[in-house]
């Protein structure tokens, strides 16, 4: 009588947990740049003139702006992390892709840990949905052209 009656306790916490399996996948891009054959601009009115004959109709004779093609090549990385309810599945779940905003990393999505409210990992492996969150990664150790705060982080800071 009293297992039967602990019973829904029982599932209701495990209904809440989930499980994250964190992969990284390297890419390297490789791309066409154009080489610009034209000199600096000495003032607007150049840079006017430039665009002006750059979108005329050209005529026979008419130089290319561009003096050549140099390929050039990246490496990167995809950081995620894929998560499903602690239950068996067979491979059979519904998966929602996560992108964050800019700014942000993967962690956006899993803020406040799993007892969090706001965090809608766990809200979406409750509704039945596995959640695969990213991030890109550059490999290179070039400057990164914007700040990746971690809501991980974020959340346990306490304003005074």
């Amino acid at each position: 009588m009293l297992s039967s009656l602990l019973r829904p306790v029982f599932l209701a916490s495990l209904a809440h947990a989930y499980v994250c399996t964190d992969f990284v996948v390297p890419i390297t891009v490789t791309a066409p740049s154009y080489t610009p054959s034209f000199k600096e601009f000495g003032s607007h009115y150049d840079a006017v003139q430039f665009l002006v004959g750059l979108t005329t109709r050209p005529t026979e004779g008419s130089q290319s702006p561009f003096s050549g093609i140099q390929n050039i090549t990246a490496n990167f990385a995809i950081d995620g992390s894929f998560c499903t309810t602690s239950g068996d599945h067979n491979g059979s779940l519904d998966t929602q892709v996560l992108t964050h905003g800019l700014g942000f990393d993967k962690s956006y999505w899993d803020f406040g840990g799993e007892e969090s409210e706001y965090n809608y990992v766990r809200a979406a492996t409750n509704a039945g949905y596995a959640a695969m969150a990213w991030s890109p990664q550059e490999t290179d150790n070039r400057a990164r052209t914007t700040r990746t705060v971690s809501y991980r982080q974020r959340s346990k800071l306490r304003c005074s």
